[in-house]
């Protein structure tokens, strides 16, 4: 009984199941998506990393406070990845002459969507300001 159940699972997965879930990551925008995430995947280690230490600082007092270099590693997870979205999309369509141009508009266009908020409680400027000021002041 158990043997026939199993049986029909894996004919569905491999029939039915698989060749939908194949044609969705074909897609050259999911595909350029998941590409993305995956390339700026060292920056959520590294804000991870730096969370955790910070939640010493509730143990043990003397620790720094380290919640803007975990708020600015997101926050550059966030400009990576949306360069590289429309970066991988033009290698996957075949345009790529096209990558940089496309990838750089994408992070234009992002800075300026940001809409910059001041807090009341801690009175500093959003993470994502600083990191629309850091970008603009860079001199590379």
């Amino acid at each position: 009984m158990m043997h026939k159940l199993m049986n029909k699972t894996m004919s569905f997965m491999t029939d039915a199941f698989a060749p939908k879930v194949n044609r969705v990551v074909n897609n050259p925008w999911v595909s350029a998506i998941q590409d993305a995430i995956m390339a700026a995947l060292p920056l959520v280690f590294v804000g991870s990393i730096i969370t955790m230490f910070a939640l010493l600082k509730n143990i043990f007092s003397s620790i720094p406070d380290l919640s803007m270099t975990s708020d600015f590693s997101f926050g550059m997870y966030a400009l990576v990845v949306v360069f590289l979205i429309p970066y991988f999309l033009m290698e996957k369509k075949g345009f790529g002459s096209q990558k940089l141009i496309s990838g750089a508009t994408s992070l234009v266009l992002f800075m300026m969507l940001l809409f910059p908020t001041i807090t009341a409680e801690v009175k500093r400027l959003s993470s994502y300001l600083v990191l629309a000021q850091l970008a603009c002041s860079c001199p590379c």
